[in-house]
């Protein structure tokens, strides 16, 4: 089944919106470990994304796939139960993640070690030469689109990590250029919605740079949609009728 781009696009935001103060405090936790990190090092949030990573960056990184792991399964669960007809959808959610926390973390400890290996060998290629960065970059996106809903089929597997990958790739053959898509017009609306948010809050006058704690905040907000993205996405491409079966999934939870 090929991706419906338009109709997962609403979901997406349909989804998000419709839980949006859980899923923003929930991303707020996520993003603490980076500004913690930032208060404590000194570094603003533009400097570590545009200068070359350190050890302690890298660990970051890793720390932040776990927690993201961990909220798309409760948003996969959530978006499940929504589709059961649950009325309290969240709160619930966290049991089914409780039950299948082991393989959750055993496929997000698996994403942060490849998300470490792959941000040494981009800073090897910078260091090389600056378009040598082509290799990784494209590495990076090929990776990103075949296992683009690895982390929502660790949220619901009963098997293994090696049959959650399969599954991902499974899943998104022959609909990859769809997902891509897809996250373009999904970053559209919240590119708009940042910019307009930096003219409104005014950046450091000084610096230029938009605060930390604003930048904490904001992130939070933008990764609530961004990681609601693959959940509809696995969702569109779980099963042909839309669903459907894993509405049944969730009535066997209640």
């Amino acid at each position: 089944m090929k991706l419906a781009v338009f109709g997962t696009l609403a979901t997406t935001f349909i989804f998000g919106l419709r839980h949006f103060p859980a899923f923003y405090l929930l991303c707020l936790l996520t993003s603490v470990p980076r500004y913690l990190y930032g208060a404590l090092s000194g570094r603003s949030l533009e400097d570590q994304l545009v200068t070359p990573a350190t050890w302690g960056d890298d660990l970051l990184t890793a720390v932040e796939v776990l927690l993201a792991g961990l909220v798309t399964a409760v948003m996969v669960w959530t978006l499940i139960r929504d589709q059961g007809g649950g009325r309290w959808t969240v709160i619930p959610a966290f049991r089914d993640v409780f039950e299948h926390l082991p393989m959750i973390l055993g496929v997000g400890g698996c994403v942060a070690l490849v998300s470490m290996l792959l941000s040494v060998m981009f800073d090897l290629a910078l260091a090389l030469a600056p378009l040598a960065i082509i290799v990784p970059a494209l590495l990076i996106a090929v990776l990103a689109l075949v296992f683009a809903v690895l982390l929502p089929c660790a949220a619901v597997s009963d098997s293994g990590i090696l049959e959650c990958f399969a599954e991902s790739a499974e899943l998104t053959a022959g609909s990859r250029l769809r997902i891509l898509m897809l996250y373009v017009l999904v970053s559209i609306p919240l590119v708009v919605v940042s910019f307009l948010a930096l003219v409104i809050l005014q950046p450091d006058a000084r610096t230029g740079q938009l605060t930390a704690e604003w930048a904490f905040l904001g992130m939070a907000a933008l990764n609530v949609f961004l990681y609601a993205t693959p959940v509809a996405i696995h969702n569109a491409l779980a099963e042909p009728d839309g669903g459907v079966a894993l509405a049944e999934t969730a009535a066997v939870f209640d």
